[in-house]
């Protein structure tokens, strides 16, 4: 068995709540970028690829507290394209808008208070979730006033970075507020928050994380994690096409360790459920050393049982 990366456990918790919850399906937007034009026929850059380009590479490494862990995870919330979806089906999609940003509505990470306006937002993205250095950006739609003023309602004081150091009932673990006109940064007691729109490498140019992220392409959400003695990148993604919701499962191998991750990925552990199989269809291929999964989510469950399986792909030798 690999090694266990460092994880907060309030992921893990919501990770496996995943693996129970369900909901209708909504009727579905067909909302994969397509190419603008604008580069010869090329696809144009994603949102996932602009949200890492806005932090330092220094957000990436981390003070490894096993063996197993060279980086924290990286949650990444397209909020625009899920707020179209939200709009037809409020109850399934409407819990994904706070996936990049300050946690799951369901667990005490949850900071909404803050003013924040997730369904505003482009994109969030949370490195490091739970973490006393994670940093999270809100990028776009939000007030600065509300969030100072939100800020202000919980005991956040200081400026520009607004923080709960002195307070006696800090809110979670993000103790730091900075608004910077339409955008928001967020972290925790040990967080540098100049890391947004560094001079020097960003997390876009991390080779760690390069091969999960280009072969992840475009997703409307997605999870990048370490695994093994290596630290080596796996990643989850969430799509949709038409009415359908699509899961991605990315990390490196040849196709015995597809064919491994294929296995796991269609014998699911958990709770038990009357909606059977979240999973359906799924397939694998093998690139330049990148396994790229995919898989149809049942219409019976909700777009976040993409995420529950990567419990599979972190606990067990795939």
């Amino acid at each position: 068995m690999r090694p266990a990366p460092r994880q907060p456990p309030s992921l893990i918790m919501f990770l496996t709540m995943g693996i129970a919850l369900s909901a209708c399906s909504g009727d579905g937007d067909d909302t994969n970028r397509p190419d603008d034009g604008s580069n010869g026929g090329a696809q144009a850059a994603t949102r996932l690829d602009e949200a890492l380009g806005r932090l330092s590479a220094s957000t990436l490494v981390r003070a490894a507290t096993t063996k197993a862990t060279s980086f924290d995870v990286i949650l990444f919330g397209d909020n625009e394209r899920i707020a179209e979806l939200a709009a037809d089906d409020e109850k399934q999609w409407t819990g994904m808008l706070s996936w990049g940003g300050p946690g799951p509505e369901a667990l005490p990470t949850d900071i909404s208070g803050l003013g924040l306006d997730l369904e505003a937002a482009s994109y969030s993205i949370n490195v490091g979730f739970g973490m006393p250095d994670a940093v999270i950006l809100v990028s776009g739609g939000q007030s600065e006033d509300a969030v100072r003023d939100g800020a202000a309602e919980l005991g956040y004081e200081g400026d520009p970075i607004l923080d709960v150091a002195e307070a006696t009932d800090p809110v979670s673990w993000a103790t730091q507020v900075q608004p910077l006109g339409e955008d928001v940064v967020i972290g925790g007691e040990d967080a540098d928050l100049d890391a947004l729109d560094p001079d020097g490498d960003t997390l876009k140019d991390e080779q760690k994380i390069a091969g999960v992220v280009s072969c992840l392409d475009d997703p409307l959400a997605a999870l990048i994690a370490p695994q093994g003695e290596d630290g080596e990148a796996i990643g989850v993604g969430l799509t949709v096409d038409g009415d359908e919701k699509h899961a991605i499962y990315c990390l490196p191998g040849d196709e015995a360790r597809a064919d491994a991750l294929v296995k796991a990925l269609s014998n699911p552990s958990g709770p038990t459920s009357p909606n059977g199989p979240s999973l359906q269809d799924i397939r694998s291929e093998v690139s330049d050393g990148m396994i790229r999964a995919t898989a149809t989510i049942d219409d019976k469950w909700n777009p976040n049982a993409a995420f529950s399986p990567y419990l599979q792909m972190w606990l067990i030798d795939v």
